[in-house]
This record gives structure tokens, sequence and C-alpha cells, in this order.
């Protein structure tokens, strides 16, 4: 025999999602933009996707205490826009890429006019001596 301490670890929901019921298990110690994400991906959206829990039409908080419910009375999950934050990131990574590559660019065709520059100025100094 077990303490249970295990299974208080894990919270299992049971969530409705375009008409189909999943049964859906999560950590306890996860965050709440993690269960959020974990949700998402379940029932088949992205993980950037804002969603929300519904029981019999009244707003389910996500957030790693809630409590579990039965096959009978699923959640039903719906998605509510995506996750601006998310977004931000991804822009700003994008950019950032995109600034690095530019620099990388510039570097390699600076080496180039550098070494046409010294091999001009070789060619002028063999002539001249």
């Amino acid at each position: 025999m077990g303490s249970g301490i295990s299974k208080q670890r894990r919270g299992v929901l049971h969530v409705s999602h375009n008409g189909k019921v999943q049964r859906f298990v999560f950590d306890r110690k996860a965050t709440s933009r993690d269960i959020q994400e974990q949700l998402a991906i379940a029932v088949g959206l992205t993980r950037l996707s804002n969603v929300i829990l519904r029981s019999r039409g009244d707003l389910v908080a996500i957030t790693p205490t809630m409590p579990n419910n039965k096959p009978q009375e699923p959640y039903t999950v719906e998605q509510m826009g995506y996750n601006v934050s998310a977004n931000d990131i991804i822009a700003s990574t994008v950019k950032e890429i995109g600034k690095q590559f530019r620099q990388a660019f510039m570097v390699e065709e600076t080496k180039r006019e550098v070494y046409n520059r010294v091999a001009s100025i070789e060619n002028r100094v063999e002539k001249d001596g």
C-alpha cells in the first residue's frame, strides 16, 4: 500500500472539444500556462492558442489546483485567440535572426573588399618595385 502521494501529483480532467470527449492528465506542479498549452495540443489546437474551460456555461480557471471532473460532465475547451506574448517572442526572435544574418553577410562582404584592396596594393608594389 502506498501513501497516495503519487496520485495527488496528477490531475485528471475530462474535456470536450468539437464533440469529442478526451481524458486529460496533467502534473499538479505545472504552471497554469503549461497546462493551457498542453490542453490546446491535446484537443488539436496550436500550443500558442489561448484556451478556456467551461462547465455548464461557467468559466473554469485553468490552474494546477483545479478539481478533477467526471467523464459524464466534461469541461468544454474553447479557443480564445492566441497568446500575444508568445507571438511577440517569436517575432523578436525572427527579427534577431535576420539581424544576425545581415551582420554575417556584411562581415563576409567586408572581408572580400579588404582582400581585393590588399591584392591591388600588392600589384602596385610589384609594378613599382
